[in-house]
């Protein structure tokens, strides 16, 4: 579908960024003041995703008030089973590829900063859920759903697929201390999201093999290091 917004969209977009994220951390301060500290994981979900669900908000303003246009439909989340099971499917095999370029250029070790939050297995399950479904769904529809369409038709199908994953990559720059092998990887991996979301039309599919990643990364990380969780 070829989008109908444009670049005014995307700075509006963008500018919208840091109220949503000040009216977040504002929700968190109310939150902690009503129910007092209720554990660094719930917090750091409570904050992103507050932040996700008001930076939407202004996205669905943007859509609806200026071009009178639906959100979901726009963004083309489309739930057709065939393609978003197969894109499921396809999650733990991109896993594996990855895992294994990583290997082969020597991907640094780098702990992950959510690696700090899993302090419990309570933690740990409600950071792997959210790892596996929201956090997707929030990442596609922004970086697939919106960006990677305006990029696409200004540049063409593989130029802007890449373009949208560099994005992507870099805003998880500090989760992995800004290592050059892991930003890359991540263009990568982003680079495959794309190409589901292209392939099939539908940023349902790309959620669907965006979220079969994480939580095949994420069972790794509790096969491998949940010795280190000891608390319930």
């Amino acid at each position: 579908m070829t989008p109908f917004w444009g670049w005014r969209d995307l700075l509006l977009f963008c500018g919208a960024a840091l109220p949503a994220l000040l009216i977040a951390k504002s929700l968190h301060s109310l939150v902690k003041l009503v129910a007092g500290p209720i554990g660094r994981a719930p917090e750091a979900m409570l904050v992103q995703f507050a932040w996700w669900g008001v930076w939407f908000a202004a996205l669905w303003a943007i859509f609806r008030l200026w071009h009178g246009r639906g959100f979901w439909g726009s963004l083309a989340f489309e739930l057709r089973w065939k393609p978003v099971l197969l894109c499921a499917l396809l999650g733990p095999p991109l896993w594996i590829a990855v895992v294994g370029i990583s290997v082969a250029i020597r991907q640094p070790e780098v702990q992950s900063t959510l690696q700090d939050l899993l302090t419990s297995w309570p933690a740990a399950i409600l950071v792997g859920a959210c790892a596996a479904t929201i956090g997707p769904l929030c990442e596609e529809l922004a970086f697939r759903g919106f960006l990677q369409p305006l990029l696409v038709r200004a540049a063409g199908t593989g130029a802007g697929i890449v373009l949208a994953a560099l994005p992507f990559a870099l805003v998880h720059g500090p989760q992995y201390k800004w290592s050059w092998k892991h930003i890359l990887m991540l263009t990568v991996v982003g680079s495959a999201f794309g190409w589901a979301r292209h392939r099939t039309g539908s940023t349902a599919a790309s959620t669907a093999l965006h979220g079969g990643y994480n939580l095949s990364a994420f069972l790794a990380f509790l096969a491998s290091e949940g010795d280190m969780i000891d608390s319930w």
